[in-house]
């Protein structure tokens, strides 16, 4: 009985071992991705999760395997995602929550996720996360990563970003947003 209400007390305990023992680590990048993407564009995701998961696969020499995006969101949907009409979100709150603190709390994820950032707004949600969130490696961060920070706001300052739309007729529409 109180571990059961030791769990609806911390549903991150819930979470962290489906996390780290239940989903495959291309899994783990597509909700690591959608923390700092947002969803809002499934062709926008993809290209997030690819980039983190091409960074990741390197770091930690693993293959990566033809359609992985698509399998995972099939795999993660009704368990940690939702697929709906607005984009692609976290099932719950919690989740959300859970995947916030394990960037915060590894330092190697926050890199990961840092360095393979295809867009400005995750630069801009990794800060306000590291802003936000008390956790030991809050103050490291930053300093840790201020060269990197400085390159990469550089290097995303002359990249477009763009969100996509399916038209009325069924085409996918890129429109420039920054």
């Amino acid at each position: 009985q109180s571990y059961v209400e030791d769990l609806l007390d911390n549903p991150e305990r819930i979470w962290d071992h489906a996390y780290r023992t239940q989903i495959s680590e291309a899994g783990r990048c597509l909700l690591l991705a959608l923390y700092t993407d947002g969803g809002d564009s499934l062709l926008g995701l993809a290209s997030c999760f690819a980039e983190l998961r091409r960074a990741r696969a390197k770091r930690y020499n693993q293959p990566i395997e033809p359609k992985e995006f698509d399998a995972n969101l099939k795999i993660l949907e009704g368990g940690f995602l939702t697929i709906g009409i607005r984009g692609i979100s976290y099932l719950n709150p919690s989740i959300k929550g859970y995947v916030g603190s394990i960037i915060v709390g590894d330092p190697e994820t926050y890199s990961d996720i840092f360095e393979s950032a295809t867009h400005f707004k995750q630069i801009a949600t990794l800060w306000r996360l590291t802003m936000e969130v008390g956790s030991p490696t809050r103050q490291l961060l930053p300093q840790r990563h201020s060269a990197t920070f400085i390159s990469r706001l550089t290097a995303l300052a002359h990249v477009p970003t763009y969100d996509y739309a399916t038209s009325a007729e069924g085409k996918i529409v890129a429109h420039q947003i920054d």
